[in-house]
């Protein structure tokens, strides 16, 4: 009984902090000057956004987002891009996307749509793993279909990936 208590308890405090999580991207999509304050249990966090993503004159369409979250030793931050655009990942400040953690390379990889599924492609020379369901795969330069919870490897940051529609 105790045991089975403990995996309930811990199961709705993981669906409370998801909830949290989804209710801190809706506030910053509609207010984006407003910065979450941290909270004990999940650390700092820091969300950034693009300008453009706002649906401009499109009433009545959901425009399709890209989540980005930085789960890694230096920080927990989430970014959110609109799907549209091609998004850079580097260490370098011209990236759309710069981290300038160990292991990143100057330019290290980019998400693109292709058709209507989002992709990753790793630059020539840079190592980018993605893991799916456990299952490491090295990206190349051709690249890889993404699906929503990937985990995306760049040297020492681990980058979770989430295709929604805002």
């Amino acid at each position: 009984y105790v045991l089975r208590h403990r995996g309930q308890r811990k199961a709705e405090e993981e669906l409370t902090q998801l909830k949290r999580r989804d209710e801190a991207l809706s506030d910053a999509l509609r207010n984006p000057l407003v910065k979450d304050a941290p909270r004990e249990s999940e650390g700092a966090m820091e969300i950034a956004w693009d300008e453009k993503a706002v649906n401009s004159g499109k009433k009545g369409q959901k425009a399709q987002m890209i989540e980005l979250v930085e789960l890694s030793g230096y920080s927990r931050r989430k970014y959110v891009f609109h799907a549209d655009e091609t998004i850079r990942i580097g260490s370098a400040p011209e990236n759309r996307l710069a981290l300038p953690r160990d292991g990143v390379e100057r330019v290290h990889c980019e998400i693109f749509m292709s058709g209507n599924k989002p992709c990753l492609r790793s630059a020539p020379g840079a190592k980018t793993v993605l893991n799916r369901g456990g299952q490491p795969v090295l990206v190349g330069p051709d690249g890889v279909y993404l699906n929503s919870k990937d985990h995306i490897i760049l040297g020492s940051v681990d980058i979770q990936f989430r295709l929604f529609k805002a």
